[in-house]
């Protein structure tokens, strides 16, 4: 449908882009390369700051998933699947759900939020393989390097950095 009426409607109800036959291939070019832009702000920006949801549904299932990963931070069985049957969903919806919300996976979600918990940590008495184990990493090493590779920086500068602010 090519009128206007059509087009405006299919924006009102969330369409991200309406392109009509035949398209422009610079056209259906550019918008694909704006909507993936959008998809890479969007989850830079969920990762800084967990505040701005289309809605409260996704409000809630992520303060769901927040409290069910803070409460199982550090049991072995704790993966997709008992995440699935802990929110009383499919492995999939959880997948699309949290990938439309934070455009992260599910594991990735999950080691964000454990990270984020293990800066936090970082800045009480415990040194970095404490806070590793406490935050659920097995190893000391992948928790460093993957800790680097979030924040730029190292887990002992940060209990440094806390040293110096105190």
């Amino acid at each position: 449908m090519t009128d206007s009426e059509s087009q405006t409607q299919a924006l009102q109800y969330g369409a991200n882009i309406y392109l009509t036959k035949p398209f422009d291939n610079r056209l259906l070019f550019l918008s694909v390369q704006n909507l993936i832009a959008i998809s890479h702000k969007k989850s830079k920006e969920f990762q800084v700051k967990k505040t701005d949801f289309d809605n409260e549904l996704d409000a809630k299932f992520i303060a769901t998933l927040d409290q069910l990963i803070e409460d199982n931070m550090q049991s072995d069985d704790f993966d997709v699947n008992f995440i699935s049957r802990k929110m009383g969903m499919s492995t999939p919806i959880i997948y699309r759900k949290l990938r439309a919300i934070s455009n992260l996976s599910i594991n990735n979600y999950v080691k964000m939020y454990r990270l984020n918990r293990a800066k936090e940590l970082l800045k009480s008495s415990m040194n970095v393989s404490e806070v590793a184990y406490a935050v659920g990493f097995s190893e000391r090493k992948y928790f460093s390097r993957e800790f680097k590779k979030q924040f730029g920086y190292n887990p002992s500068q940060q209990i440094a950095d806390s040293y110096e602010d105190n």
